[in-house]
């Protein structure tokens, strides 16, 4: 027998569908048990903050650009990034209905999921997000307070 190999293209598809499909799982489970998954998700936010910890004092553009880059390693890709100091959009290609279906979780349920986690992560950044919808496209609007 042949150990088989795999492309790094291969690695990196099959890893952004098992993020993808791992989040989706966690909320079917909740949604299953009658159970909010709004602690969960507060708490995957807080513990992801630790780790943007060495953003504090960016500019909105950068910090922005670095939740473009966690969009990505999920399978998105970057519309545009426009912004400064202060205030920043992203527009990030997401095109994930297909698997929420998969997993019977309404897409915008799953975009409120990951909207909480970045608004804790930003918020304790200083930051306020505003989120939204355009078809297969995510728009995040960065803000300093």
């Amino acid at each position: 027998m042949t150990t088989p190999t795999w492309t790094t293209e291969q690695l990196l598809q099959q890893a952004q569908s098992n993020s993808n499909a791992f989040a989706l799982a966690t909320l079917a489970y909740f949604q299953q048990q009658g159970q909010p998954s709004s602690e969960v998700i507060r708490f995957i936010g807080e513990s992801f903050a630790v780790g943007w910890g060495a953003m504090q004092g960016h500019g909105a553009a950068e910090i922005a650009g670095l939740v473009a880059f966690n969009f990505a390693s999920l399978g998105g890709s970057l519309v545009a990034l426009l912004g400064n100091d202060r205030h920043a959009t992203i527009t990030i290609n997401f095109p994930v209905k297909p698997l929420t279906d998969a997993f019977g979780i309404a897409l915008e349920d799953y975009d409120r999921s990951l909207a909480m986690i970045f608004q804790t992560i930003l918020g304790s950044l200083n930051f306020k997000l505003t989120t939204r919808r355009d078809n297969d496209n995510l728009i995040y609007e960065l803000a300093a307070r």
